[in-house]
């Protein structure tokens, strides 16, 4: 059975959610504004995007957040020094 894919717009929220794109990291309430998205949406299809990376990757959804959770605070971090200097 093939493990599904990211959509586009799965894609999308994750890297604007990391600053994959070579810009800052994103809040889920930017994103949404962004995008033109309510804020639940925005952040369903970011946990959906974490299941999908969970069952590609063979870890379980806690272990999945987790590990994205931590990719995110370090980010959130970056932004943090970045808005004080």
């Amino acid at each position: 059975m093939e493990k599904a894919k990211l959509t586009d717009i799965e894609k999308g929220v994750l890297i604007l959610r990391l600053g994959a794109d070579g810009g800052d990291c994103r809040s889920l309430r930017e994103i949404a504004k962004m995008c033109g998205m309510s804020y639940g949406k925005v952040a369903a299809i970011e946990r959906k995007a974490i299941c999908k990376l969970a069952e590609r990757s063979n870890r379980t959804f806690d272990d999945a957040w987790e590990l994205y959770r931590v990719q995110r605070i370090a980010c959130d971090k970056h932004r943090a020094r970045s808005i004080f200097r």
